[in-house]
Formats: structure tokens, sequence, C-alpha cells
């Protein structure tokens, strides 16, 4: 007989190198064969005996190595324990391209962030304007943000004429134009226009030559509006250049208004009085074309106008009456056109002011408003208007009062040239009972920065 042979644990493993690849369902196969007999010949308990005897005819560390190169496959196979589970296959990743290479791209300039603009600088007071209004350099510098440059022309008749410059506030403008003539043209006397008309209502004005050359003229047109004109758009017009010729008429003039009957008296030694108000109007006089004159007893003689005809020039001259149509001259054209430009208000206005109830005249009326400009001041007052002619129309101080404790005394004159009144009688007011507006001007302008009150009739008015 035969001995059998058995392979120690190192030729075990050799050999296990040496053997393809471990099929478990062949191994499992085959086991099964030789240990698979019908039921009745070799019973179960004759199977484990078989598969005791296999297990001992291995050496323990072979059926381990076994095994653990199974995965527990043959103790699994022999009935010594369960299959393991089945294990989820674990997918291949697929091949990912490698990327394509991007070429480098210069590097991208942020985009500036647009600033805002800074306001513009308002312009400088032109020197003639300066200069005709009295202004020192330091004033004009305060000023600067109520002057508006305009510059806009307009041409006719190979005459320009250019807009330049544009100071105010509600109350007071000052409007700089020039007008440029050709050559042939004389300048030799004063520059006149038959019309000029600012198209709008309640307005007064004077023009005054303030500049000459040979060939332009630079005038300084000063209004009056009648409220505030900021943000409105305004045309000056002007037409037919020319002279006024004095009519040649000797005397004491005098206007006699449109609308209101008048009458002129003279005596003995030349001396005129004029009356327009509660006149006894004589039945026996004898009119033509709105006059009638009349012989007193005492030697007076009298000229009656009834104010149909329109204004009126009344002229005085040796004790004769001598009347004419609405201005003292008459007017040679030399150059007829029209002359128009239109523009914007945009100046600021420099205005601060008070709106409440304070007295006025003593006491004697109500104070409803105040304001005050380096170019004008204005006030609004109720009560009998005879008395606030009286006592707004002559001058009058008032006190400025600074943030820093500083006051200064101002006086405003409602008077002359520089000053002006409008009244109107309020709803279901009595007799002689009127809301009236006075303004002016100022001799030297005062300095208004850092105002914070004016103190009038000695009451403190906060001005904003």
């Amino acid at each position: 007989m035969e001995k059998l042979r058995f392979p120690d644990e190192e030729q075990l493993e050799e050999l296990l190198r040496e053997q393809p690849e471990f099929d478990l369902a062949a191994v499992k196969r085959r086991t099964m064969e030789r240990i698979a007999v019908p039921a009745r010949r070799r019973p179960p308990l004759l199977r484990g005996l078989l598969a005791a005897v296999l297990i001992c005819a291995m050496s323990a560390s072979a059926l381990a190595a076994a095994d653990l190169a199974t995965n527990g496959r043959v103790t699994a196979a022999l009935g010594l324990r369960p299959a393991p589970a089945a294990q989820a296959e674990i997918p291949v990743p697929a091949e990912v391209p490698e990327p394509e290479e991007i070429p480098e791209l210069p590097p991208v300039k942020p985009e500036p962030v647009p600033q805002p603009e800074p306001e513009p600088e308002p312009p400088v007071m032109d020197t003639r304007v300066r200069e005709a209004l009295q202004l020192t350099e330091e004033q004009a510098e305060r000023l600067r943000p109520a002057v508006q440059q305009v510059d806009g022309t307009s041409t006719c008749q190979d005459i320009t004429m250019t807009v330049e410059q544009m100071t105010g506030d509600r109350n007071l403008i000052y409007i700089q134009l020039r007008f440029d003539f050709p050559e042939e043209l004389p300048m030799s006397r004063e520059l006149k226009f038959r019309h000029m008309d600012f198209g709008l209502d309640s307005l007064s004005w004077n023009c005054r030559a303030i500049h000459r050359t040979d060939r332009s003229v630079t005038c300084l047109l000063t209004l009056r509006p009648d409220g505030d004109l900021a943000g409105r758009s305004v045309t000056l017009t002007v037409e037919d250049f020319g002279y006024e010729v004095d009519r040649g008429i000797e005397g004491f003039r005098v206007t006699l208004r449109e609308g209101i009957a008048t009458c002129a008296t003279v005596d003995g030694e030349g001396s005129l009085t004029i009356e327009n108000e509660n006149l006894q109007v004589p039945e026996d006089l004898e009119w033509e074309n709105g006059y009638a004159s009349a012989a007193l007893p005492d030697g007076r003689r009298q000229l009656w106008y009834d104010g149909s005809r329109g204004k009126q020039i009344l002229y005085l001259s040796g004790g004769d009456f001598t009347t004419a149509d609405g201005q003292y001259s008459d007017f040679e054209v030399l150059v007829p056109g029209t002359w128009s430009h239109t523009w914007t208000v945009a100046y600021q206005d420099l205005s601060v002011g008070w709106s409440g109830e304070a007295k006025a005249c003593g006491g004697r009326a109500i104070l409803r408003s105040f304001r005050i400009s380096p170019l004008s001041w204005e006030m609004t007052a109720e009560g009998d208007v005879g008395l606030m002619m009286e006592e707004l129309h002559r001058p009058f101080p008032v006190t400025l009062v600074y943030a820093d404790g500083r006051v200064a005394e101002v006086t405003l004159n409602g008077r002359g040239t520089s000053g002006g009144a409008s009244y109107e009688a309020p709803p279901g007011a009595e007799d002689g009972w009127y809301v009236m507006t006075t303004s002016g001007s100022f001799e030297t302008m005062p300095d208004l920065t850092g105002v914070t009150a004016v103190i009038y009739e000695g009451q403190t008015l906060a001005l904003q």
C-alpha cells in the first residue's frame, strides 16, 4: 500500500500560487459530485463523515488559506458557514479626458465708475455792471449765485442785440444788453428804441447806457417785476432804433393821465395848480376833443381834460396852455426792425424772509411778511392805506442780527426811484383798509452772510 504524502504549508502556498485562478463553481460542483449519492446508500451521517475526512486530510492552515483566497466560499460550500452576501460590483470609473488647456487671457481692467460732474461755478458779474451799481469786488463776489450768463443774440438790419448777463431776485432785475452797429450808422447821439417790451404784466423798467465804443453801446436794463420770475421763460423785444427829437415847445410840462379828469389852473403870476380828485366840473364848459377852457372872475385861467384821449402832456408857457399826445418829444426812426430773444430765468434768489403777524406803523397796522436780499427788500402790511403810505414810504431803519451775535442797522427807503408800492382792498374790508406791499433797493448793498433775524419796531423776526 502506497503511503500518502501531504504537502506542508510552504509547499501548499507555492502550489496555490502556481494554480490557475480559483473557480468556485467548479470546486463546488466537483465536491458535490463526490459526496452526492442517493439517500439510501449514503445517509447524512456518512456525508458528514466524508466531509470530516476531507477536512482532516487537509491541514487547517491550508484550508484557511483556500477559504481566505475564495472569500469564504470553500467553507460555505462544505456547509460549515452560510454563504457571504453578494457584494455589489464596484463600477470602474469612466476614463475622464484631460481638460483642454485654456489660453491665459490678459487681465480685464475694471470699468471706471463714472463720477458726477461738479456743479459749474456761477459766472462773475461783469465789471461794467459792477461799476454801474457801485459795488465793491467783495460785494460782487457775494452776488455771484444771483448772476446768470445768457449770451443770447438777435440780429436785424445789421444791428445785433446781445443779452449778456442777468442778475436779480424776485423784486429787482438787472439785464446787461449790448448793441453792435455797422460802421456806416452814426453813434453820436443817445441810443433809443421806439418800443421796448419784456412780455410781462405790471412791470416797470428803465434803461441807461453804461459803456460805449465807436461801434457798440452797452446798456443796463433795470426791471421791477410783479412777482417771482425764477424758472419762467421771458422774452425781451425792442423795436425801431432811432432818436428822440424835442418838440421845441418851451415851458413847464405836466402829464395828464388816461381816464382821469384833470383841471389845470394858472394864476396871473404863472403858478400852476393841478387837481384830479373831487372835481366839480362846471356845466357851462364847452368841450372839444376832450378839452375845455374857462376864465375865472379873479383872473385865473383853467384847462380841463376829461381823460378820454389817453396820456397827454400839458405845456404851460407864458400863461398859455399847449397840449400834445403822450410824449415830451417826437421819435425819429433811423433803422426800422425788431430784435427779440427768449430765455429761462435761472439765477439763484438770495432772499431770506419772515411771514406771520407782527405790529407795523407803531402798532396801527399789521405786518404780514418781510423779505430782504442783497439787492432789494419787500414788506407787506395791512391797515389804513393813508397811514401806511405815509409811514412805509419814508426811510425807516431795521436791524440785521447775525449768527455770531453781530448786529448792523440798514435803512429802508420806499420812496423815489429806489422804491415802489402796490395795494389792494381785501374782500369785505372797511373803507380805507388795504393790504399794501412796499419794496425798494439799497444805496449800499448789505452783507447778509449769516443773517438770522431782523429787528423791526422792537420785534425780532426770524428769517428763513
